[in-house]
């Protein structure tokens, strides 16, 4: 008897545990942005929520580049700084609503979708 009863604690125990996002995915495009005559690298990490299993923004970051053959170190950055925040929002240290505001972009944003499994 009491073996079920830890057996049970221990189960709802790992229930209640489980994160809020099981799983992040980034994604990145660069693209030319013809109204300031420069590239525009758009980066987004997505989580997979683990109630609703819905893929949901957690970050999104738009920098502008005037040369094409700078974009390597930038676009580099970008990706890290979307890596380390999408691990700091699985660990739990940081909470989805600090990603910075992206900058307005009109047209379409061309690329892959992430959303794609």
């Amino acid at each position: 008897m009491k073996i079920n009863v830890l057996f049970f604690l221990l189960a709802t125990g790992f229930c209640f545990s489980q994160g809020k996002y099981s799983t992040t995915q980034v994604s990145q495009i660069i693209r030319p942005d013809y109204e300031t005559a420069s590239h525009a690298i758009i980066t987004k990490a997505l989580a997979l929520d683990s109630e609703s299993g819905s893929w949901v923004i957690i970050y999104e970051h738009q920098i502008n580049v005037k040369k094409y053959r700078n974009t390597r170190e930038v676009k580099t950055k970008e990706l890290n700084d979307a890596y380390d925040f999408s691990n700091n929002v699985l660990t739990g240290s940081t909470s989805p609503t600090k990603s910075p505001e992206p900058e307005e972009v009109e047209g379409p944003i061309l690329g892959a979708n992430p959303l794609n499994r």
